[in-house]
């Protein structure tokens, strides 16, 4: 009987899972390991092995695993240090030069340090320092190092593998997150029923989004002033091309929406990303950010959503599933509170399409790729770039300018440059428009 090792397991329950859909029969010899593997420490593992048992017709048979007691380590009065801060998110490619600096080190996985605080009703010192003991504990020595992964990048090239991977570092992370969840669903301070559904990758995301090539009016990073891209690129944000367009036509409709991240492959990987929506309120109000527009939402109940404001055209996707599938799930959308309110209609047209009771198409939106937004080695004079972008058709322009002909035009745009810190500004503006 195959007995995976420690290494091999998540591997192992990943491929049992893939082989339970289109070949159940052949794992039949493997359930007892399958069994044995639904009670893992690791979360990753125990989630597959379980969905391969249900897929093998055993869910009578799937092992329940036994309850253990709450570690003291996360009820203990823990001295908060210096470093413990609101987290300031460091990017996957970001070097991180103080593998002490905790905080920093699970930034990419802040989300999941707030859900299980407020969840588990726990100290998010304690959760911290129990996380970094467990990912010392599992991964390879000093795997969040930059020393690790220099190591590792040059052994793939020498195999002649030079091509992107995740980071180490990300990857050490998610590993003691594994077996953090794990630790407090087996004391009963998680609810497993509420980490399933905090961790599900959108369904039909992947499966119903058409990807278009990128558009036009995203402009190149190589376009700015600057011939070099370094701090002082940064600081020129208020000299980006796109600050002082007017709303866009694109192809006879107006974006009226519009998420783009652009990167190039360069020294510092300098970063511009570019977002817009727009009010119907022809009043200015500073405090309302584009943020505010954010929501957590699944593809398959975005055109129910209600509880959305009644002025911004667009609503964006704030989801975890970023982690997943990237840019993909943070979508833009047209505000479907806007489009009942108009007798509008879910359609098959576009992606998030709505149309008229006489089928107009009259809003949709585009996602658009140009190569991998998660490569981290240099390519001089390439750049990478993602987004998503809402088109008002002139149909639903008309029928906007019913409710009001004026219009403010929303802009937040962030240059990022990363070396040994990371060094970013941001420009917010807004502008009257009338349709």
């Amino acid at each position: 009987m195959y007995k995976p090792s420690t290494e091999n397991s998540i591997l192992f329950s990943e491929i049992a899972l893939l082989m339970s859909v289109r070949s159940a029969e052949s794992l039949l010899g493997y359930a007892p390991t399958l069994k044995k593997m639904a009670t893992s420490d690791n979360l990753q593992v125990r989630a597959n092995a379980i969905e391969t048992l249900s897929n093998l017709g055993m869910d009578n048979e799937i092992p329940i695993p036994p309850v253990r007691e709450l570690g003291i380590g996360f009820t203990l009065h823990l001295p908060v240090d210096g470093k413990f801060r609101q987290i300031e998110k460091v990017e996957p490619f970001e070097n991180i030069q103080d593998t002490h600096d905790y905080l920093k080190i699970i930034s990419s996985h802040q989300y999941w340090l707030d859900f299980i605080s407020k969840e588990a009703g726990l100290p998010k010192e304690n959760i911290v320092h129990r996380w970094m003991a467990l990912i010392n504990e599992k991964c390879q020595p000093n795997q969040i190092t930059q020393a690790y992964e220099k190591e590792l990048q040059q052994h793939l090239k020498k195999l002649s593998l030079d091509f992107p991977f995740q980071r180490p570092r990300i990857a050490a992370v998610q590993t003691g997150l594994d077996y953090l969840l794990t630790e407090l669903i087996d004391a009963e301070a998680l609810d497993s029923d509420t980490i399933g559904s905090y961790t599900l990758i959108d369904p039909l995301l992947e499966s119903k989004i058409h990807l278009q090539e990128r558009p036009q009016f995203v402009t190149s990073i190589s376009d700015s002033k600057s011939s070099f891209r370094g701090e002082g690129w940064v600081d020129q944000v208020d000299e980006t091309t796109r600050k002082n367009e007017s709303i866009l036509t694109y192809e006879d409709n107006l974006v009226i929406g519009e998420f783009s991240y652009i990167k190039e492959l360069a020294w510092g990987m300098p970063t511009e990303t570019y977002s817009i929506n727009c009010t119907i309120s022809s009043k200015s109000n500073p405090r309302n950010n584009i943020d505010d527009n954010a929501y957590d939402c699944y593809y398959k109940e975005y055109p129910t959503i209600q509880d959305v404001s009644i002025e911004a055209l667009t609503i964006s996707n704030n989801s975890h599933f970023d982690f997943h599938l990237g840019f993909l799930a943070k979508w833009v959308a047209f505000n479907p509170k806007i489009a009942i309110s108009l007798n509008w209609k879910p359609s098959k047209r576009g992606d998030f399409a709505w149309e008229s009771t006489e089928g107009d198409l009259m809003a949709y939106s585009v996602y658009w790729k140009s190569g991998n937004v998660n490569m981290s080695s240099r390519h001089k004079g390439s750049e990478v770039a993602e987004g998503w972008y809402v088109l008002l058709t002139p149909k639903g322009k008309e029928e906007i300018k019913r409710i009001n002909a004026k219009l403010v035009l929303k802009k937040e745009i962030v240059r990022d440059w990363f070396y040994e810190q990371k060094k970013s500004r941001r420009v917010g503006i807004e502008m009257s428009v009338e349709l």
